[in-house]
């Protein structure tokens, strides 16, 4: 059972730390090569990587955690639904996590004004 990480920005390599450390099969995939992703360095070493190319789903992924702005039209993902493969956000992992109540703030305008 191998969780896939689309998307090797902060919120990405941020959840891929996160998976690693509870112990997960953590893969990051990314359309852009390791030069282009200078955050990589900050990647758990038990993290592997899939970088250049977005077509090919592995058979084993289980689920999967896509960041922000990441289209969900992308082959990949097109791939996964086929498949029934569940397609998270980033902030659903963390949700998923937490202990004790949860207080969100959604909405297009104010939500940082409204938490400060």
């Amino acid at each position: 059972m191998t969780i896939l990480v689309v998307g090797g920005g902060r919120s990405g390599v941020a959840a891929a730390n996160f998976l690693a450390a509870r112990g997960e099969d953590v893969v990051l995939s990314d359309m852009a090569h390791e030069a282009q992703l200078p955050l990589l360095a900050s990647l758990d070493s038990r993290v592997q990587q899939a970088l250049g190319s977005q077509t090919e789903l592995p058979d084993n992924v289980t689920e999967i955690v896509l960041s922000p702005g990441v289209p969900r039209s992308i082959p990949l993902l097109v791939e996964a639904d086929d498949r029934g493969i569940p397609v998270i956000s980033e902030v659903e992992l963390a949700f998923r996590s937490m202990k004790g109540r949860v207080i969100a703030v959604t909405g297009s305008n104010g939500k940082s004004t409204t938490t400060a």
